[in-house]
């Protein structure tokens, strides 16, 4: 009997350290899965700390280059154009004028080289009626009669001059006068 007990009570402590064991495995596995998922959280919250710091260092690095094209602030505040927005249409502006310029330019060079040739045409159209009016140079009276072609069918008999040789002459003793 005593023996049964004792069989009766080995028997209960097997099964409560069976019982025991068991919520000691469940145990062990919640603290590594709660190990495990603490770990989870923290390299998550690690890489969001890394990612934060990068995008702090970007930042910093990209305003520092921005500071080092616009310079000192303090030196540009009477500045109308603050922002690259306004630069921007400023500049189209710019350019559009830039162009207007150019087509103008171009227009004005069009125009002087068609106003020097219509200039040399009317100096050449000038030239040539003016040597077909007088048919030579005006020279003075007392040359006039030398200058006349010395061929043998023409003569210093008035009457066989030609009508041009009185002009000359003509002209020649009205501007001595």
């Amino acid at each position: 009997m005593q023996l049964d007990k004792i069989q009766a009570s080995i028997g209960l402590l097997d099964r409560e350290t069976k019982k025991t064991q068991r919520a000691v495995a469940e145990l062990t596995e919640e603290v590594d899965h709660t190990r495990r998922f603490e770990t989870f959280e923290e390299s998550l919250r690690n890489s969001r700390d890394y990612k934060l710091k990068e995008i702090q260092r970007v930042v910093l690095d990209l305003k520092s280059r921005l500071d080092a094209i616009e310079g000192k602030k303090s030196t540009f505040v009477c500045l109308t154009y603050k922002t690259f927005e306004s630069i921007n249409k400023k500049l189209a502006e710019l350019s559009a004028l830039q162009v207007q310029v150019e087509t103008s330019s171009r227009n004005v060079r069009r125009c002087c080289a068609l106003f020097g040739a219509v200039l040399v045409f009317a100096i050449a159209l000038f030239a040539s009626h003016q040597f077909k009016r007088s048919e030579g140079p005006i020279v003075s009276s007392d040359t006039a009669v030398n200058r006349l072609p010395s061929s043998s069918s023409q003569s210093n008999d008035p009457a066989k001059r030609p009508i041009s040789h009185y002009r000359i002459v003509e002209a020649a003793q009205s501007g001595h006068q």
